[in-house]
């Protein structure tokens, strides 16, 4: 007696809609059943742009439009729903922040910002590192990850050249603590998500966030040091 409502392929329509154990409740216009015939082709363009950005035949990105190009070509995906998927709020944000990036670096805003976190001569990468960490964790909870990134980079940068030392831990930071946005919904698309349909409160977010953000903060400071050395 059991009732299943299912999304099927028009093939599937047109072979059984005159039978009796199914009823055409009507037809979705957006609707993108998977077509697994052409998976392989589609995992075999994946690996191959893996390759040849790997073995630096190509840089990643001329990899991943020639890759994309070849989706195209071979149908994998049509040309409309390809530009359906292109998100140009997320490409507008993130280009914008390059240029505010870059702003800060060439206006200097970006060396007075580290000589303010640099408020000692004595003060160790170590802590310079853990203050650039939680500078980022507290951007990201209030714009977007890629955004908190791009700013804070030029500061990281400014902040291993005032103390001579490696900038790639601070980067690596900088990595971390921009995706580590867990006290805020409006953080993450992901926590925005869930916030609805999973009746959360806004306090629910600072009281499972903060300690989770200060678990993986510790983390991130104790061990970026030794596998990425100043």
């Amino acid at each position: 007696g059991d009732t299943l409502l299912l999304e099927a392929s028009h093939q599937f329509v047109e072979q059984y809609r005159f039978r009796r154990d199914f009823l055409l409740v009507s037809a979705l216009n957006d609707s993108t059943p998977p077509d697994f015939r052409k998976a392989p082709m589609a995992l075999g363009i994946l690996l191959l742009m893996v390759l040849v950005s790997a073995f630096g035949l190509l840089p990643i990105m001329e990899a991943a439009f020639l890759a994309a190009g070849a989706m195209l070509v071979t149908r994998c995906i049509t040309a409309s729903k390809a530009r359906r998927y292109i998100d140009l709020p997320v490409l507008v944000v993130i280009a914008a922040s390059f240029s505010l990036g870059n702003a800060m670096t060439l206006t200097g805003a970006a060396a007075s910002i580290a000589e303010l976190l640099i408020i000692s001569d004595q003060i160790s990468p170590w802590m310079a590192m853990a203050l650039i960490y939680l500078l980022t964790a507290a951007f990201t909870e209030v714009i977007t990850n890629n955004a908190a990134a791009v700013l804070m980079f030029p500061i990281a940068m400014a902040v291993a050249e005032s103390l001579e030392v490696s900038y790639l831990p601070f980067v690596i930071a900088i990595m971390f603590a921009a995706s580590a946005s867990f006290i805020t919904p409006l953080g993450y698309q992901t926590n925005m998500m869930v916030y609805g349909p999973g009746r959360y409160k806004f306090s629910d977010y600072i009281r499972l966030g903060v300690p989770l953000s200060l678990i993986s903060g510790l983390v991130v400071v104790l061990v970026v040091p030794f596998v990425w050395a100043f």
